[in-house]
């Protein structure tokens, strides 16, 4: 033991050095381990996160896959609808021109069957016929092929202009208002029909809630009157002073007579015959207008269809015009 000692101590042995120089290489070796351990730790992790991302990558390449399968599905799907509807729609454009066609058909051979009877219709101005009514009045019954004239008892022959046209509006307005009014010309009678009468006149807006449908619908009609014969007659916009004239001069009003009532209504008959007459031979007045239509007929004239001869009907017949 002391030899070992002595031993050391020549040599330069140091065993406090060794223990120390053990434990650093003990230390290192350690670090190394943890080193190697954390790198095998590391490529595991690694390894894993790749796995997850070529599962992800595998999953959306799966997923991009069946939407494009889809997309060629529904655009294949929508190509062949298209072509569906566009079968359908050539079929129904076909079908439809073969109606077109058909119909044209018919009305070309209606029109020359038209033509043919007309052109065959035996017509002879010794012996016309006529339609006679219960009263005994003849007019003439004109065959097919024959062209009358049209005739307004209010208007010099002429051809239709614009002025006419309009003139032909306004008489209508005023033949329906007038009919209108005729049914309440009594409307102001009584105590109640007279103060309403004169309410509706003083405020007629602040009233006209308050008043009864027969008063509402004589106002309305009497407006549209007015509004009709001032216009035909100006042209220009309706002053109130104007409308409570016209108002006064054509309508029964509170405390008129019996009289009074019958001359506004002759003077409606006349204003309207008045622009009936400035609406054009072409001018067809209403039935109400028609039975006070002069009793003396405007001349009918036609056309022989055989000879081309202008004819006219006079005392039941058909005579050549001079």
């Amino acid at each position: 033991m002391a030899n070992h000692i002595l031993w050391q101590l020549v040599s330069g042995f140091n065993p406090l050095g060794e223990y120390a120089s053990g434990l650093n290489e003990n230390q290192r070796q350690q670090n190394i381990l943890e080193q190697l351990i954390g790198q095998r730790e590391d490529r595991q992790f690694n390894r894993e996160r790749d796995l997850r991302d070529f599962q992800f990558r595998t999953q959306e390449s799966d997923r991009n896959q069946r939407n494009t399968d889809r997309s060629f599905e529904e655009t294949r799907s929508d190509t062949a609808f298209n072509q569906r509807m566009q079968n359908a729609n050539l079929g129904l454009n076909q079908q439809n021109q073969q109606f077109n066609q058909m119909n044209q058909n018919r009305e070309f051979d209606l029109k020359k069957r038209i033509a043919n009877e007309a052109q065959v219709i035996p017509y002879d101005p010794e012996k016309p016929l006529i339609r006679i009514d219960r009263q005994g009045a003849s007019t003439p019954i004109v065959p097919p092929g024959l062209q009358i004239n049209p005739t307004n008892p209010y208007a010099p022959p002429g051809k239709l202009t614009d002025e006419q046209a309009k003139a032909a509006g306004f008489a209508n307005r005023m033949a329906a208002s007038n009919d209108i009014i005729g049914k309440f010309e009594n409307i102001n009678s009584g105590v109640l029909g007279n103060l309403e009468g004169v309410v509706s006149n003083a405020a007629p807006a602040l009233a006209n809630p308050a008043l009864s449908a027969n008063r509402q619908q004589f106002i309305q009609a009497q407006r549209d009157f007015i509004n009709a014969i001032l216009r035909r007659e100006s042209g220009a916009v309706i002053s109130d002073q104007e409308f409570a004239n016209a108002r006064q001069q054509y309508f029964p009003q509170p405390g008129d007579g019996a009289d009074v009532i019958e001359q506004k209504r002759q003077n409606r008959i006349e204003a309207t015959k008045g622009i009936m007459g400035a609406a054009g031979k072409n001018y067809q007045p209403p039935k109400s207008f028609q039975q006070n239509a002069p009793q003396q007929q405007a001349p009918i004239f036609a056309v022989n269809p055989q000879t081309g001869q202008r004819i006219q009907f006079q005392n039941g017949r058909w005579v050549p015009v001079q």
